[in-house]
């Protein structure tokens, strides 16, 4: 049910897009930031390589972090990196080296339980994130590149609120488009984001 409002709440929403996008990759870049450096204080790995991936990677790893803190309120901050970055090396990024190694602090520390129920949620949460995509009818989206579209999970409940104003004229969906690519921490093509974004909207509009 889309919600009525007037023309002037309907601006603000506009104007204030592209500061919640812009709080929302800073938070992504956040946790991933946290992740990596919380994980080298007590490992010998160094998963810089994945910063171009840092909006991605915490955009998936932000919800998988609430997630686990609620599970376990006694892990620390550190475990939960820890766990974090066997996720990481798991299911995002082909590393048996630098699993391994993760794998046995995690195992060191006795969190391998929370690790293998972490990565069990990860699964499931990359499985929805494909089959919404699929449903979208995205060509070229699979398991393997899954990463390069984790960056939507944190902004559904925005492009949700956008939906919602009626506001799906094409010069909002550039300005959309543009307030994403515009931090330079997308992977895939503008134009690709904004077939992507047409029917997410699309499709939210008319529940």
């Amino acid at each position: 049910m889309k919600v009525v409002i007037n023309e002037s709440q309907k601006r603000l929403i506009i104007e204030s897009l592209s500061d919640s996008i812009e709080g929302i990759k800073d938070e992504c870049v956040s946790i991933f930031k946290k992740v990596l450096e919380d994980t080298k204080q007590q490992v010998n790995v160094n998963l810089m390589m994945l910063s171009t991936w840092g909006f991605s990677v915490g955009g998936f790893l932000g919800p998988i972090s609430l997630w686990l803190s609620n599970k376990n309120p006694q892990l620390s901050e550190m475990d939960i990196s820890l766990i974090l970055s066997g996720v990481i090396c798991m299911l995002l990024y082909d590393n048996k080296d630098y699993l391994s190694k993760i794998v046995s602090k995690i195992k060191e520390k006795n969190l391998f339980v929370d690790f293998k129920d972490t990565v069990k949620k990860s699964l499931e949460l990359k499985n929805v994130l494909f089959s919404f995509l699929k449903t979208l009818k995205i060509s070229g989206v699979n398991v393997l590149n899954i990463l390069s579209y984790a960056f939507l999970v944190p902004m559904i409940p925005v492009l949700f609120t956008i939906a919602s104003t009626q506001e799906l004229s094409p010069e909002n969906i550039e300005r959309l488009t543009k307030s994403i690519t515009g931090f330079g921490v997308v992977t895939i093509s503008s134009n690709f984001l904004r077939i992507i974004l047409i029917r997410i909207l699309k499709r939210f509009s008319n529940n």
